[in-house]
């Protein structure tokens, strides 16, 4: 599920494209955060299964717009995104604040 820069660069072209021919307008900020987080948990559910939080910790993924690399302290707090951006919207603009 690792992907190079070039690779992401190419699907997110892709992604682009099929989106202009579908809805006849450019994708914004939120269509790719939701790509993403689509794209890793159903990815995951289908390749693990219903317990595909076991594995949340061993499987990285660098997606078009945020990247998934979870760490759980313990089994009370759950997981925490280390990779995860703070954005706030500005305008219906996201922007990246951390």
């Amino acid at each position: 599920m690792r992907m190079t820069d070039q690779s992401l660069l190419i699907q997110r072209k892709k992604i682009w494209k099929k989106y202009q021919t579908v809805f006849n307008s450019d994708p914004d900020d939120i269509f790719f955060l939701s790509y993403d987080l689509s794209f890793y948990y159903l990815s995951m559910l289908t390749v693990y299964g219903p317990d595909f939080q076991n594995k949340l910790q061993t499987v990285n993924v660098k997606g078009v717009s945020i990247d998934f690399n979870f760490y759980s302290p313990d089994f009370e707090t759950g997981f925490d995104n280390r990779c995860g951006k703070i954005l706030q919207l500005q305008e219906f603009n996201l922007k990246r604040i951390r």
